[in-house]
């Protein structure tokens, strides 16, 4: 409706729980919830949907809200993006290839460089368990469109080169 004039506002309804999002908690109807006479409980349901509601983000305000100030940034010529330490809807950002490969590098065609946080490459495998080790940590996506990765000490500096066919890591720096 936009072409007419007519904003289109999007909401989201949480009137028994995070329903859309994976891994959300699905409450009973509120009606249910008002029939056990129990206000604490009401309270408790409301409280968990709110910490859900926050915690999850759709992929449309992902990109409209939090992405626009990458995406300006590289139009004003950023050579390099360092990555947050956050997890996503549950995906650790530094593994997450829809926002550092498909929206940032090809979306954007951008060939600069991913600076990963402090010991973020070492947490994939440490806390978010979307690794068993640091070797498959090094390895995950983005990886597979990318070019080389310098590991120095612990902190991954990933330099993404469309034309580059040879995935390797070129240089180990201990410090």
């Amino acid at each position: 409706m936009g072409h007419i004039g007519i904003p289109c506002v999007y909401g989201l309804d949480m009137n028994h729980g995070v329903t859309y999002t994976s891994d959300g908690t699905l409450f009973p109807q509120n009606i249910n919830v008002g029939a056990s006479f129990n206000p604490s409980l009401a309270r408790a349901a409301a409280e968990v949907t709110a910490y859900e509601t926050r915690a999850s983000m759709p992929e449309w305000e992902l990109r409209e809200k939090c992405f626009v100030p990458f995406k300006a940034a590289v139009e004003a010529g950023a050579l390099t993006v360092m990555v947050n330490s956050a997890s996503v809807n549950g995906i650790p950002v530094h593994a997450n290839k829809t926002l550092l490969t498909d929206w940032l590098k090809d979306g954007l065609n951008w060939d600069g460089m991913i600076v990963s946080d402090w010991a973020d490459i070492d947490n994939l495998w440490q806390r978010e368990h979307v690794a068993k080790d640091k070797k498959e940590a090094i390895a995950m996506p983005p990886r597979p469109v990318c070019g080389e990765k310098d590991l120095v000490g612990v902190q991954i500096v990933q330099k993404y080169h469309k034309s580059a066919s040879n995935l390797r890591i070129t240089d180990t720096l201990v410090y």
